[in-house]
C-alpha cells in the first residue's frame, strides 16, 4: 500500500468525550491514515481498570476513510470518560472473506456521546473512569482470538521421544519406517560391511597410523612405585590385564620408567587407569584442534536423516610407535607392562585420534559428517544421501582396520543423543539423561562441589534465559579465590596469596543460593527447543541490559509445511491434560454427545450435502460454526479444554476478559456461568489476586451526646520539656472537644486511665465508649484531630521562648474548642455548655451575645444548636457509608467451619509475601469461632506467630458452592465446605433440555449475546499486531522471515500453505561489569547490544539482523555523524557495531520501566 496511507492503523477520538453508565454512542475518531479506496475491519478496543469493574467496547465492522464513528459501549456503573487523542480502535486492511451484515432487526438509533463539559457526576455516583494513555502492545491483550490451531502441528514434539529402533541380526540397532520395520536399504549396507564392526568385542588395529611420543628437551622420567590396592582392586586390575593382553594392547617390558595404575570406580564398576601426569608435564604438546560444541550442531542444521558410530575402544586401535612403547610403562603387583597401542590418559591422545578420523572422513567432514575424537555422525537431509555417506565411512574404516561397536552405533533415525543433547532436523535439546542427573544433584558444601555443579549447569546455558542472572548467587560463591599457574600444574589460592584446596574450602550455603540451585535445576529439567540456526535466513536479536545483567535471545522464523494429514483433519485443540492436541474426531464425538448441539449436529449431518446448514448453524469442516457471530459450537466436554487455554494458560484473567476472550470464538448457552464458576474456583487465582474488600460502615452506634464515646491517641515525637515529650489527646466523638495533657511517651495503660479519670470522669462525664489505636494505620476520628495539634503546637511555638507544655498545650486546647468544627459546623464548646463567651467578648472587651438573656432562652438556643449538629452529623455519616459502602462488597456471613485465606497485603505474616511475584493470600484455614460479625477467630498453627482474631475484611472467603470443575483442574482445589444452614446455590448449568427448549431467553439472560457484535470473519479476526491464524500470500516469500512474529502466521507460498513460527536459536546472558554499571541506560543497551553481536558472530557476520530493544535511539548512536564525544567503552562498542550497520535493522518495543533483566519476556513474541 503506497505512503502516507497504512495497511493498519490506530484510530483516536476527536474530541472529548464523556459515556455514561450502561449506555452506547458514536464516538468521533480521525481516519486520516487510512486510504480511500481501501476497505478496513475496525476493532474497538477492550477497555478496563485494573479491577474490571469498568468494561468499554465496541463490535467489529468494516469501514473506510469516510467512517467517521465508531460504536462504543459503556457495560459498567461508573462513567467514563474518553480525552482527546485517545486509541479506541484498530483498522485492519480488510482481506479476502471480510463482509459485513446488517439486518433490520438489529438497526437502533444512537444520540450523540455527551461532551467532557456537559457530563456532571450526580451526587454519590462514582467518578468518571479515564483510560491510561500508555499504548497497548500486542501481547498485553488477554481478549484476543483464541488460535485453537497454534501449535497442534508444532514440529519440535518429536524431540521428546526416543527415536524407534529395531535390532537387526542381533547386532545393528537401525531406525524403522512408519509401519515399524528397519529400512532394508540400510540393513543390506550393513551386512555388505560387517568387517568394519567388532561383532566379536575386540577391538581393531588401524593400519599405515602411529604415535609418537616426543619429550622436551630437558625432560627426564623418574620410575614410580606401585600403589597399594585391596584384594577386590587387584582382582579387578588382574581382570583388566588379562584382558588388554588378550587383545594384544599391552605387553611385558623392561623400561627404565614406570606410572602406578590406578583402579576407579565409575558407574558401579572398576576402570583400569595409569597415572600419567608426570609424562604429560614432560610432553610436547600437539595443539590439533578438536571440533567446538557449535561446529557440531551447526553442521547438523537441516538434516532429517542420523546415524551414530562409536569407535570401540578408539584409542587403543592406534598403535604407538615402537620406538615410544617404553614411555607408556605401567607398574602393578602383576609386574611392568607398556602399551602397544595408544593408553587412556596420554596428553596428545585426543589431538592424534582426532587428527587420524579427520582422513578417514576426508571430503565428507563438516558436510554431511562431523566426528568428535571417536564418535562419528552421518547426517543427510536425503535416505539416498545417508547411504552413501554410510557406504564411504565403512569403507574406509574397513581398509585401514578400524572397527566400530555395534552396540553403541545406531542408524537411520529422525532424533540423535549427541555431547549430552538430544538432536533432530527440528533442533537441538537437552537429553533427558542429562537432565535426569542434574535433578539428582545434591546440594554443594565444598568449593570443589560448586565448581563442579557449575560445570554442568554452565554447559546448558544456551538453554537457560537469564542464566547469569538466575546463577550470580552460585558465581558469587567462588569470589575469593583463584587458580595460578606455576608452568607444569594449576593450584588454587586465595586472595591473600595462600594455597588451598577446593576440596577443603566450605561454602556457606543461604536461601539465595538454595533459590538459584533449585531454579536452575528446574530450568534445564524442562528447557526449551534450540532451532539449527539457518544462515540464509535472518536473525531476531533481542537485547536487554540493566545495572545487574545483561540477557539476549536469537531468533529465527521457520516454515513448517503443512502435512497432508493434518490438512485434511480438523484443527487440533491443544489440551493440556492430555500429551497431544485434540483431534476432529474426538470434537465431533464431543458435540454428539452434547445435549444442546446433538440434535443440530445429527439434523445437519443427515440433511444432503447441499443443505448441511439452517438458519442458524452451518457444518463446516465437521464443526459447527454459528451464522450470525461466525464462532464454534462449545461443547460441553470441551469447556475446560477451552478455559485451561484462554484462563490458566493464558495469565489467569479475571471473568470479563476470560469470557470476552473465550465468546470471541466460541458459543454455548449459559456460557457466562461456566467462565464465572471456572475463575471463582481457580486455585491460582484465589492464591495471587485479592478479592473487592468487604465491610457495611454501622452508623446506628454513633455518638449522640457529648462525651458518649471518646477516642484517644499519642502524639509522639516532641522535644523533651520539664519531662514530658508526648501529648495525649482525648477526642469527644460528638462535639469534637478535645483535651490535651502533656505527658511521656513511654506513659502505661494506667498513667492514661488517670489522665482519662482526671480530665473526663472526674467533670461528670461518663464515656459509655473508649477507642484506642491498636495498629499503625489510622483507625479513628482522634487521627485527624492529632494532626491539627501537631500543626497548632508547632505554629505556636515557632519563637522557641516558653515550654510548650505549659503555655503551647493549654493555648491550643482552647483554640480548637473554640473554634468551629467543620463536622458539625458549630464550636465544641458550644456543644458541651450551655454558653461560651465568643471571639467578640474577647475582641471589644465586652460582655457576650446572651447577656441579659434567661437562662430559659440559653437552654433553648443549645437545643437549637444540639438538633442542628445532630442533624448535620447524621447527613454526613450518611454520605461517609455511601461512599464507604460503594467500595466494598457485601459483609459475608461467616460460620464456624468455613475456609478464608488470609490477606496478606492487610495482615502481614512473617515471611509470607515479601517479594512481588510472592501469592497475596496466605492458604485457606478455618474459621474456628465467629466472634461478631466483623471479627472471627481462625484456626492457625502453632509456628505462624501470629493473633488468631482476625477482622472480616482483612479475610477472603473460599466459595461454599462447589466446584463443577474439580476433576478437570491441573491442580486439586481444595475441598470446599457445604452451607448446612443455607440453601445449597443451583449447580452451574453448561447446557441441557430447557435451554434447547428455550434458547432466546437464554441468550437474554447472559452476558455474550448482547455485549460482543457479531463476528464477520472465520477464524476470528486478529487485533492490532496479532498475527496468529493470518491468512494471507505474498509475492517476496524472504520478506517473511525479516519479523519479528507474534505467535504464528499461515502463508500460502506457491500453491502451498505453510505455517511461520518464531523459534529461540540461543539464550546469552552475563553479570555487568562495575564500569558498565555506571552508564545511562541507551548507553547500557547500546553495551548490551554489542556484546551479544561479538558473542554470536560466527553466525551474525553477514547476515540480516533485526535487532529488538526497548531503547529507541539504538540506530541513531550508531548513525549519529555529529561531534559527540563517547567514552571509551561505547567508542569500542561502535567500532564493533558499525562495520555490519547495513545488515542491521531496529525494531522499538516500549514498555514499563523494569529494573532486571526481565523486559525479555515481554520483547519476545
Amino acid at each position: 500500500m503506497p505512503r502516507p496511507h497504512a495497511q493498519e492503523a490506530q484510530l483516536c477520538s476527536t474530541a472529548p468525550t464523556c459515556l455514561p453508565a450502561r449506555s452506547a454512542a458514536w464516538v468521533p475518531v480521525d481516519t486520516g491514515a487510512l486510504s480511500a479506496d481501501v476497505d478496513y475491519t475496525l476493532h474497538p478496543r477492550l477497555m478496563t481498570d485494573v479491577s474490571e469493574s469498568v468494561l468499554v467496547s465496541g463490535p467489529t465492522a468494516l469501514g473506510t476513510k469516510g467512517t467517521s464513528h465508531i460504536l462504543l459501549t459503556n457495560h459498567s456503573d461508573r462513567a467514563v470518560n474518553l480525552p482527546r487523542r485517545t486509541p479506541i480502535a484498530d483498522a485492519l486492511a480488510a482481506q479476502v472473506g471480510d463482509v459485513s451484515a446488517s439486518s433490520d432487526d438489529h438497526r437502533f438509533e444512537l444520540g450523540s456521546p455527551l461532551s467532557a463539559e456537559d457530563s456532571r457526576v450526580q451526587d454519590g455516583a462514582p467518578a468518571p473512569w479515564e483510560p491510561d494513555p500508555s499504548p497497548l502492545g500486542p501481547d498485553d491483550d488477554p481478549a484476543a482470538p483464541l488460535d485453537v490451531f497454534e501449535h497442534a502441528d508444532d514440529p519440535v514434539s518429536d524431540l521428546t521421544k526416543d527415536a524407534a529402533t529395531t535390532l537387526v541380526d542381533g547386532h545393528f540397532r537401525v531406525g524403522v519406517d512408519a509401519e515399524g520395520r528397519p529400512h532394508q536399504p540400510v540393513v543390506d549396507l550393513l551386512r555388505r560391511h560387517t568387517g568394519a564392526f567388532a561383532l566379536d568385542g575386540r577391538p581393531g588395529l588401524i593400519r599405515d597410523a602411529e604415535m609418537t611420543i616426543p619429550l622436551q628437551d630437558d625432560a627426564s622420567l623418574r620410575p614410580e612405585a606401585p600403589r597399594r590396592a585391596s584384594p577386590e582392586k587387584r582382582a579387578a586390575m588382574d581382570a583388566a590385564i588379562e584382558q588388554l593382553l588378550d587383545w594384544k594392547v599391552i605387553e611385558p617390558s623392561s623400561s627404565p620408567v614406570s606410572f602406578p595404575v590406578l583402579m576407579i570406580r565409575q558407574y558401579g564398576k572398576w576402570r583400569f587407569c595409569v597415572d600419567y601426569r608426570q609424562l604429560n608435564s614432560a610432553t610436547v604438546s600437539d595443539r590439533y584442534p578438536l571440533p567446538t560444541t557449535d561446529a557440531v550442531f551447526q553442521t547438523l542444521q537441516g538434516k532429517r536423516w542420523f546415524s551414530s558410530l562409536d569407535a570401540i575402544r578408539g584409542y587403543h586401535q592406534h598403535p604407538v610407535a615402537a620406538a615410544d612403547r617404553w614411555k607408556t610403562a605401567f607398574v602393578c603387583h602383576r609386574g611392568l607392562f607398556q602399551y602397544r597401542t595408544v593408553p587412556f590418559g596420554l596428553k596428545n591422545a585426543p589431538a592424534v585420534f582426532q587428527r587420524l578420523m579427520d582422513r578417514v572422513l576426508g571430503d565428507l567432514r563438516w558436510r554431511t559428517a562431523v566426528i568428535y575424537i571417536d564418535d562419528v555422525v552421518a547426517a543427510t537431509a536425503t535416505l539416498a544421501e545417508h547411504l552413501e555417506t554410510l557406504d564411504t565411512i565403512l569403507s574406509r574404516a574397513e581398509s585401514i582396520g578400524l572397527k566400530f561397536s555395534p552396540a553403541k552405533c545406531t542408524f537411520a533415525v529422525p532424533t540423535l543423543t549427541l555431547l549430552g543433547r538430544k538432536v533432530s532436523g527440528a533442533g537441538v535439546a537437552v537429553w533427558q539423561g542429562r537432565a535426569q542427573a542434574v535433578q539428582e544433584l545434591k546440594r554443594p558444601t565444598t568449593l570443589r562441589d560448586v565448581y563442579h555443579v557449575m560445570g554442568l549447569f554452565g554447559y546448558y546455558r544456551e538453554f537457560v534465559d537469564r542464566f547469569a542472572e538466575i546463577a550470580e548467587p552460585l558465581t558469587r560463591l567462588t569470589k575469593g579465590w583463584k587458580f595460578q599457574s606455576d608452568g607444569t600444574r594449576s593450584r588454587l589460592v586465595r586472595t591473600d596469596g595462600a594455597p588451598s584446596s577446593a576440596a577443603d574450602e566450605t561454602v556457606v550455603w543461604g536461601e539465595e543460593q538454595e533459590r538459584s540451585f533449585t531454579a536452575l535445576q528446574r530450568c534445564i529439567a524442562s528447557p526449551p527447543v534450540l532451532a539449527h540456526p539457518d544462515p540464509t535466513r535472518p536473525y531476531m536479536l533481542y537485547v536487554d541490559a540493566s545495572k545487574v545483567a545483561f540477557a539476549a535471545v536469537l531468533h529465527q522464523i521457520f516454515a513448517d509445511e503443512d502435512m497432508a494429514a493434518v490438512a485434511s483433519a480438523y484443527p487440533a485443540i491443544g489440551d493440556p491434560l492430555t500429551s497431544g492436541p485434540v483431534p476432529r474426531e474426538r470434537w465431533a464425538a464431543w458435540l454428539r454427545a452434547d445435549r444442546f448441539f446433538g440434535p443440530i449436529w445429527r439434523r445437519l449431518t443427515e440433511s444432503s450435502a447441499d443443505s448441511a446448514s439452517d438458519d442458524e448453524w452451518v457444518l463446516e469442516e465437521g464443526a459447527l460454526v454459528r451464522r450470525v457471530a461466525g464462532r464454534w459450537a462449545l461443547p460441553e466436554s470441551a469447556i475446560p479444554v477451552v478455559l485451561r487455554a484462554v484462563h490458566d494458560h493464558n495469565g489467569h484473567f479475571g471473568y470479563t476478559k476470560t469470557f470476552l476472550a473465550v465468546t470471541k470464538s466460541f458459543w454455548r448457552p449459559r456460557l457466562t456461568d461456566a467462565v464465572r464458576a471456572w475463575v471463582a474456583h481457580c486455585l491460582v487465582c484465589r492464591k495471587t489476586k485479592v478479592d473487592r474488600r468487604v465491610g457495611a460502615l454501622a452508623i446506628e452506634s454513633g455518638a449522640q451526646e457529648p462525651f458518649e464515646a471518646i477516642s484517644v491517641d499519642l502524639v509522639l515525637g516532641l522535644p523533651p520539656s520539664h519531662g514530658n515529650d508526648a501529648v495525649l489527646s482525648v477526642l469527644c466523638l460528638f462535639s469534637r472537644m478535645i483535651l490535651l495533657e502533656p505527658c511521656k511517651s513511654t506513659i502505661t495503660a494506667s498513667g492514661i486511665a488517670s489522665i482519662i479519670s482526671n480530665r473526663v470522669l472526674r467533670l461528670g462525664w461518663r464515656p459509655r465508649r473508649i477507642i484506642s489505636d491498636s495498629e499503625a494505620r489510622q483507625a479513628n476520628a482522634v487521627e485527624r484531630a492529632v494532626q491539627t495539634v501537631q500543626g497548632a503546637l508547632r505554629a505556636m511555638t515557632l519563637d522557641g521562648r516558653a515550654p510548650w507544655d505549659r503555655s503551647a498545650v493549654p493555648a491550643v486546647e482552647l483554640a480548637i474548642n473554640s473554634t468551629p468544627s467543620t463536622t458539625t459546623g458549630c464550636r465544641p464548646f458550644d456543644l458541651v455548655f450551655v454558653d461560651h463567651p465568643d471571639v467578640a467578648h474577647a475582641v471589644f472587651d465586652s460582655g457576650a451575645r446572651g447577656d441579659g438573656a434567661s437562662f430559659d432562652d440559653l437552654l433553648a438556643a443549645a437545643a437549637d444548636r444540639f438538633a442542628e449538629a445532630r442533624r448535620v452529623v447524621g447527613v454526613e455519616r450518611s454520605r461517609q457509608k455511601r461512599r464507604y459502602d460503594s467500595s466494598r462488597a457485601p459483609l459475608p456471613v461467616l460460620q464456624a467451619g468455613d475456609q478464608v485465606y488470609i490477606r496478606l497485603g492487610d495482615r502481614p505474616i512473617p515471611g509470607l509475601g515479601g517479594g512481588k511475584l510472592d501469592p497475596k493470600k496466605a492458604r485457606p484455614f478455618t474459621v474456628r469461632e465467629v466472634l461478631s460479625p466483623h471479627r472471627v477467630r481462625l484456626s492457625l498453627p502453632s509456628d505462624l506467630r501470629i493473633g488468631d482474631e482476625f477482622a472480616v475484611d482483612q479475610l477472603d472467603v473460599l466459595p461454599r458452592s462447589p466446584d463443577p470443575f474439580a476433576s478437570a483442574r491441573h491442580s486439586p482445589v481444595p475441598a470446599s465446605r457445604h452451607d448446612a444452614g443455607l440453601e445449597e446455590p443451583a449447580p452451574v448449568a453448561l447446557g441441557g433440555e430447557d435451554a434447547v427448549a428455550d434458547d432466546a431467553d437464554a441468550r437474554s439472560a447472559t452476558m455474550g449475546d448482547d455485549v460482543l457484535a457479531p463476528r464477520v470473519r472465520r477464524p476470528p479476526p486478529m487485533l492490532r499486531g496479532f498475527d496468529v491464524g493470518t491468512q494471507c500470500a505474498l509475492p517476496d516469500p524472504p520478506s517473511l522471515f525479516d519479523g519479528p512474529l507474534t505467535g504464528t502466521r499461515k502463508v500460502e507460498i506457491s500453491g502451498r500453505s505453510v505455517t511461520l513460527r518464531e523459534r529461540p536459536i540461543a539464550y546469552q546472558s552475563r553479570l555487568t561489569s562495575i564500569s558498565e554499571k555506571k552508564l545511562v541506560a541507551p548507553e547500557l543497551e547500546l553495551c548490551c547490544l554489542a556484546w551479544a553481536f561479538a558473542r554470536m558472530a560466527h553466525l551474525l557476520e553477514g547476515a540480516r539482523v533485526t535487532v529488538v530493544t526497548d531503547h529507541a535511539p539504538m540506530g541513531a548512536m550508531l548513525t549519529s555523524a555529529a561531534g559527540i564525544h563517547y567514552g571509551p567503552t561505547i567508542t569500542r562498542c561502535r567500532a564493533l557495531l558499525l562495520p555490519h550497520l547495513h545488515n542491521l535493522r531496529f525494531v522499538h518495543r516500549p514498555g514499563r520501566l523494569h529494573s532486571n533483566v526481565d523486559a525479555l519476556s515481554r520483547l519476545v513474541g
